[in-house]
């Protein structure tokens, strides 16, 4: 089999990672994707709760203690991106795996909510958790987690 032909097709973005072996290709572009979902989503609940912030409040004013941990997720997606790119694989996953956790447990520690919505929110902890052995290397890098 021609060595070309198992190659990955790559996005443009991802050059850096032409020359590596077809599963680091296939990891980064899984990394890739997920962390332009992850930024698109984020900066959407950004925008949603900026208006809800504006058009809720009496005054008007922006509660920044709920914009702030959404703000710096679209952030930190942002950073992984950019070090995806440069070809930092697995810095850019221990930031998009700790971002993630770091959101879902800010987000179950200012709920107002009842019990139950907090133990159905745990579920949230084990997604992302489950991610761990399909971005980490097995055996080369410790997960910072």
């Amino acid at each position: 089999m021609n060595k070309n032909q198992k190659k990955s097709k790559l996005p443009r973005l991802l050059k850096v990672f032409e020359e590596a072996d077809f599963i680091v290709q296939q990891r980064v572009k899984f990394v890739y994707y997920l962390c332009i979902a992850a930024l698109l989503t984020n900066f959407f609940v950004l925008i949603k709760t900026v208006i809800n912030n504006v058009t809720g409040s009496i005054d008007g004013y922006l509660n920044l203690p709920m914009i702030i941990p959404v703000f710096m997720g679209v952030l930190f997606y942002l950073t992984s991106l950019f070090l995806l790119k440069k070809g930092y694989y697995t810095l850019s996953v221990n930031i998009i795996l700790t971002t993630a956790l770091t959101i879902v447990w800010i987000a179950l520690m200012r709920s107002e909510e009842r019990s139950i919505s907090r133990v159905d929110a745990i579920a949230y902890v084990f997604v992302v958790l489950s991610m761990v052995p399909l971005m980490t290397k097995k055996g080369r890098y410790l997960s910072l987690l």
